[in-house]
């Protein structure tokens, strides 16, 4: 019998990681870590004043980073001068956002410029309408793969999971 499936998380996997090697490379070559790079980035990504409690914990979920860590990197790039922390006139924490000072968003260009131009290295002779199918393709897997596993979680954990259990 012939398998349907020709691509599979192994060869999704082997893509991530090749990737993600590459913009360590290219980070360590620009003097920056990867901690700084998410921030820096996700804050430029999300608009000019993101909620602290937000960036940190789209980072945190998206990197499975201990959130003080990343807290810890916002602190450290205010230190910098890389972030501004904005507490609003109330003092409310939940109210603080974080915003690039010039120097941030000048130090986000050059780590842009930088990527951009590795991604631009990697992806030169792919065909646009072939990386957009491929953008497609991930897309529909990430999504089914994240309903799967819902389904899952909810078919091991509801009220008969228990009594299955038992």
């Amino acid at each position: 019998m012939t398998r349907a499936v020709i691509i599979d998380g192994r060869d999704i996997g082997l893509a991530q990681q090749a990737t993600a090697d590459v913009l360590h490379h290219v980070l360590t070559h620009a003097g920056t870590d990867f901690a700084t790079w998410a921030v820096l980035d996700t804050l430029h990504r999300r608009g000019i004043a993101v909620p602290r409690a937000e960036l940190v914990a789209a980072i945190a979920r998206r990197q499975a980073t201990p959130p003080a860590e990343v807290e810890a990197t916002v602190d450290e790039l205010e230190a910098a001068g890389l972030v501004q922390v904005v507490t609003p006139p109330d003092g409310d924490p939940a109210g603080v956002t974080l915003r690039p000072t010039t120097a941030g968003t000048r130090r986000h260009r050059e780590l842009r410029a930088a990527v951009d131009h590795a991604s631009d290295q990697l992806f030169a002779d792919i065909p646009r309408s072939e990386q957009r199918a491929a953008q497609r393709v991930l897309a529909t897997v990430t999504m089914r793969a994240e309903a799967w596993l819902r389904a899952q979680t909810a078919a091991t954990s509801g009220p008969n999971a228990v009594r299955e259990a038992s």
